[in-house]
């Protein structure tokens, strides 16, 4: 209602609209926000962050894949007696329901057609709820790709060259970072003891990078392909359009310092 083409929504968009509602129907059964859980994965929007930030429940983040994901949200319900909300990935997957510890479309398309009639009877649509949710926590943009790289050691050169021994850079470009979440070595230089809340993962490369200015961009090599991904995300208070023009910027000057693509020998995806 009151665009004039369609829109596809995003995995992370998904997720968000899915995050708000879960959270909006556990707080009208009487219980308190700060019960609840909401989990996604760590190349997967920061937004969600923003969403439980501004509801007040509670927020994890988690590796790839939903064997980590469901079982990060068992873990912390645990622990802590919160109620499950959601976990999802943005290559789309969504738990809806703690019964189902594995993403499961069926649940989540039954819930997406509860969300669409729910704000059709407010007035509006899903696309006009997503709207108010970026006026509320800010508008959220990503801008990922990946390289092809066929060499597994110049996939490892990339990563150790930027670890530098263990003095990670405080720059790159011309982009002040905060902190690097280095996953492959269980860092975080953004936390009190230095140490990632995620597992260590040796064998596979992945790393973080936070700048001061609120964007991330994660790295990591692909498990299953010759891929070294790149997860780019900003957000902006204005708009989509100035929070995708400052993640297209970040993604470009990891390129050139960090990847390298043309000493390192990357290829550029593939189209088509």
């Amino acid at each position: 209602r009151g665009w004039d083409k369609y829109l596809q929504f995003t995995g992370d968009e998904l997720g968000c609209l899915f995050a708000d509602w879960m959270v909006t129907k556990h707080c009208e059964s009487g219980k308190s926000a700060a019960s609840g859980l909401l989990v996604n994965s760590a190349v997967s929007s920061r937004m969600l962050a923003a969403i439980a930030k501004h509801h007040g429940c509670q927020y994890s983040d988690a590796l790839t894949g939903f064997k980590w994901l469901a079982n990060c949200s068992a873990k912390l319900c645990e622990e802590k007696s919160l109620t499950h909300l959601l976990a999802y990935e943005e290559a789309i997957g969504y738990q809806l329901s703690p019964m189902v510890k594995d993403k499961d479309g069926v649940s989540a398309s039954g819930v997406f057609c509860e969300m669409a009639v729910h704000w059709h009877a407010k007035g509006t649509t899903i696309r006009g709820r997503l709207d108010q949710l970026s006026k509320q926590v800010g508008y959220f943009a990503t801008h990922n790709g990946y390289f092809l790289c066929y060499d597994p050691e110049v996939m490892k050169k990339i990563f150790d060259d930027f670890r530098n021994g263990g003095k990670y850079p405080t720059v790159v470009g011309d982009l002040q970072l905060s902190s690097v979440r280095d996953v492959t070595k269980g860092l975080d230089t953004g936390t009190s003891d230095g140490k990632s809340h995620l597992p260590a993962t040796p064998k596979d490369q992945m790393m973080t990078l936070c700048f001061k200015d609120g964007s991330v961009i994660t790295l990591r090599g692909s498990g299953t392909e010759p891929k070294l991904k790149y997860y780019t995300e900003s957000s902006d208070p204005t708009g989509s359009e100035a929070a995708q023009k400052r993640a297209q910027s970040v993604a470009e000057v990891v390129i050139q310092h960090v990847l390298r693509p043309a000493e390192h020998g990357l290829q550029p995806a593939k189209t088509g």
